[in-house]
């Protein structure tokens, strides 16, 4: 079983947040995930509202991080210390997943799938083409994980070794242009999406979400200075379940 830590708000509405906590990791574990949070595992023997005291509890709460498996973060609201976890899984390449507060109320499920996307998950287009922009699936995966990637800012569209990065670690590889099966099928990518939400421009454009949810991407990506500063940041609409997609772009 993985260990996932959730990663949500605490500060402000403190009790509310820590029940909200509890809410996560009663989800992840119905997903088969055990589930970590510094809300539950340190508030009960230590209380970090007392500013001298916030910055060890800071650093527990990332020791915590380093240890697990994968990041949830939960909830439509992110605060400063949440973009400092979200920074820390990037740069450690924890595998990071959005879990909108629809799909928690609805209870439904993320990282189900087990076997990996192979040649049935693919469009018909050549793979003699420059694949800037493509996301591709890799025909030796052996899991779920391995299974998608995309060029790599420095790469070449039209190497034959092609310096790519995985969307769910984030790993960056060299794979010979033969070992992918083709360019990702967009009905098959939007079903991998909902099972694996995680924020990737690439991902939206390739299924033909709408400007709407693709700024609502940059705001994120961007992380400014106003998250975090007293300011509810609302992303409901920006998480796959809630974001629609323009019309007659993906036929599911």
């Amino acid at each position: 079983m993985k260990f996932v830590y959730i990663c949500s708000p605490l500060k402000g509405e403190i009790e509310r947040n820590i029940t909200k906590a509890h809410e996560y990791c009663r989800y992840a574990v119905d997903c088969g995930f055990m589930a970590l949070t510094p809300q539950i595992v340190f508030s009960p023997y230590y209380n970090d509202a007392l500013s001298e005291r916030r910055g060890l509890g800071l650093a527990m709460g990332l020791e915590l991080l380093k240890r697990c498996d994968e990041m949830w973060v939960c909830g439509d609201t992110l605060s400063q210390v949440m973009k400092g976890e979200i920074d820390l899984a990037r740069q450690l390449k924890i595998p990071t997943f959005y879990v909108s507060e629809t799909q928690l109320i609805s209870d439904i499920p993320i990282r189900q799938m087990s076997h990996p996307l192979s040649y049935g998950d693919i469009t018909g287009d050549r793979l003699d083409i420059d694949l800037k922009d493509k996301i591709l699936v890799y025909a030796k995966a052996e899991t779920i994980d391995d299974s998608l990637w995309k060029l790599s800012p420095v790469a070449e569209g039209y190497d034959d070794l092609l310096n790519v990065i995985n969307l769910v670690t984030g790993e960056e590889a060299d794979i010979w242009r033969t070992e992918f099966a083709g360019i990702v099928n967009p009905k098959s990518l939007y079903w991998w999406r909902l099972d694996n939400p995680i924020h990737d421009e690439l991902v939206y454009k390739t299924v033909g979400y709408n400007e709407t949810a693709r700024q609502h991407f940059r705001v994120l990506n961007s992380m400014n200075g106003n998250i975090g500063n007293g300011e509810r940041n609302d992303l409901a609409d920006f998480y796959y379940v809630g974001a629609g997609y323009d019309d007659g772009e993906l036929e599911l």
